[in-house]
């Protein structure tokens, strides 16, 4: 099936249809930068200072009078220390605090006092997105997998428009990490689940090119995150503006047509026609009779026919009951052999990759403003590099020299004495670079490992574990380093040279076709050649016969050139 259907989208080429895809998530991908990354403006630490004790513990001490209080003096910016008559003196907490606002004119930290004892809110504004996320990944691969791409996607970023507008101006601070939450549930939508939208229908010798370019906006959004957040100092102000652009996109997603390739997985084979149809329409090009198309998507539907069937009603759900259904979208990712071989290797390395995204430290010192700018600048000159490099190398063997360099990398930099920065900032930059090119690569690798009927979920349970590895890598390698600062960094360098042998294990993917179904999949080697399909101009096919031995009933055709509109039958 995947074969065929590669050369379907080769006959339809890359034009306006297969374009407003691409377009579609990079834009999707640049506007959720601000809100995936909003704390560092919107909750910063801030320095403050004890104004006001709490009079009530002072009422309580001195129960004769607060006259007795001759003065007060802050002790630290949690506490004061209160002096009464006879030199008597005593500790209260503080209520009121004045703030240092040079650099933010408003932040949630100073709108609702988010210090000493509340300073956890701080940090749960940040962390409470990943939370969501850990719902969203898995959550985005079953709903994308069963009820198909486009109509979650619309539904998804209808909510998170909303929800990013209207948290701007909610009043208690309960709600607005609440919002923060939900954003983490529908991120994951703009974010893989868009992604495997587009590569479906990406043409192949395209697919290179796209995978990569198409994060080269969302790098650039770092950018210009930080100078919007240098010009609007106040956070409710700033997120309302950087919530405007979420609303264009829900009028282009009007546009958007299902998955073909999900629709012929499913046997919606009349609507799968009709979105191809369009596709041609829209770039200029000519593809078989619908009759004969029909009759194509048939063909590849029966020979890549899978056990795997994902429930569309409510009967399938009710007789084997919801939790046993939910369990089950997800087993099918470990049931079969090499399914469970690509899952596993993409858990490792994906966890691996963000682990050491997570341990990579900050490379120069600069204020927040500049360090957002940096980092997009830092991967938009990664993914540049990228495209040229795994265009001629393929997918594997790039990840394989990044793993290897950042294993050295992280193992080396902690022994180097801090002096030698001339030295240690080189390195750190290098390793910044190679693990913003992996991430994305291993994005594409992914999309193009996995059989359509799982390929969402297969990705989002991927990225699940590296979430949660993340969050693991924050919390406990703080812990960690301060007993020995090289463990976090050695143990992800060991963590790497680890995943680079567990990928030694899978194929690449340059060139290759994208499997629709498991069972296509599993059955890859029953043929042993491989035709190739290839187009000279619209309406004219070449097929040649590369393959020395095939299975008893599989016939394979000699080299045939059709002219246009006569389809030949093996096609």
């Amino acid at each position: 099936m995947s074969m065929k259907f590669d050369d379907l989208l080769t006959q339809l080429r890359t034009g306006r249809w297969n374009l407003l895809y691409f377009a579609v998530l990079s834009y999707a991908w640049a506007i959720i930068v601000p809100h995936a990354f909003s704390g560092p403006f919107v909750s910063p630490p801030l320095t403050t200072t004890c104004t006001k004790p709490d009079i009530d513990f002072f009422r309580r001490r001195f129960p004769e009078n607060l006259e007795t209080v001759t003065h007060v003096r802050p002790r630290n910016k949690c506490e004061m220390t209160a002096y009464g008559s006879g030199g008597m003196h005593i500790v209260a907490t503080c209520t009121e605090w004045s703030y240092d606002n040079s650099t933010f004119t408003s932040t949630i930290t100073s709108e609702y006092d988010l210090v000493c004892g509340q300073a956890f809110q701080r940090v749960i504004y940040q962390d409470i997105v990943v939370w969501g996320i850990f719902i969203g990944d898995p959550l985005c691969g079953v709903l994308f997998d069963i009820y198909g791409r486009r109509n979650p996607l619309r539904i998804s970023f209808a909510l998170f428009s909303v929800v990013t507008l209207g948290s701007c101006w909610l009043s208690y601070l309960t709600s607005i990490q609440a919002s923060r939450f939900l954003l983490g549930i529908l991120m994951p939508m703009a974010s893989h689940g868009l992604y495997t939208f587009a590569m479906e229908v990406c043409e192949p010798k395209y697919r290179s090119l796209v995978g990569i370019a198409v994060a080269i906006p969302y790098a650039l959004w770092f950018t210009v995150w930080g100078g919007l957040a240098y010009l609007i100092r106040d956070w409710r102000w700033l997120m309302f503006v950087a919530s405007l652009p979420c609303f264009p996109l829900l009028a282009i997603l009007l546009f958007l047509d299902e998955s073909p390739r999900w629709l012929i997985v499913k046997g919606r084979y009349e609507e799968a026609v009709e979105v191809l149809e369009k596709a041609a329409r829209w770039n200029g090009s000519t593809l078989p009779p619908r009759k004969n198309l029909l009759d194509i998507l048939g063909e590849i539907a029966s020979e890549n026919s899978s056990p795997v069937r994902e429930p569309e009603g409510g009967a399938s759900v009710v007789r084997k009951g919801r939790l046993a259904n939910m369990i089950d979208t997800i087993a099918v990712l470990y049931r079969t052999p090499k399914q469970r071989k690509i899952t596993l290797v993409l858990h490792l390395s994906f966890l691996c990759v963000v682990s050491m995204h997570g341990d990579e430290g900050t490379i120069i010192s600069m204020n927040t403003f500049q360090y957002m700018a940096f980092t997009g600048l830092l991967k938009l000159l990664a993914y540049v590099l990228t495209v040229p490099i795994i265009v001629k190398f393929g997918r594997k063997y790039p990840l394989l020299v990044g793993y290897g360099t950042c294993a050295v990398s992280l193992c080396v930099v902690p022994f180097i004495p801090s002096g030698l920065t001339w030295l240690i900032t080189p390195l750190l930059v290098l390793s910044n670079l190679i693990i913003s090119a992996m991430f994305q690569i291993l994005f594409l690798y992914s999309v193009e490992l996995l059989p359509t009927e799982v390929r969402a979920r297969g990705l989002g349970m991927s990225l699940l574990v590296s979430r949660i590895v993340l969050v693991l890598t924050l919390y406990i390698g703080s812990d960690l380093r301060k007993a020995y600062h090289w463990m976090p960094s050695v143990t992800c360098g060991m963590l790497s040279i680890i995943a680079a042998i567990a990928t030694m294990s899978l194929p690449d993917t340059l060139n290759r076709p994208l499997f629709e179904t498991v069972s296509a999949l599993e059955h890859e080697n029953k043929i042993k050649g491989l035709r190739q399909v290839y187009y000279k101009h619209p309406g004219t096919i070449i097929i040649e016969d590369t393959d020395q031995t095939s299975s008893p009933n599989m016939s394979v055709p000699k080299c045939t050139n059709t002219s246009q509109g006569d389809v030949p039958e093996e096609l």
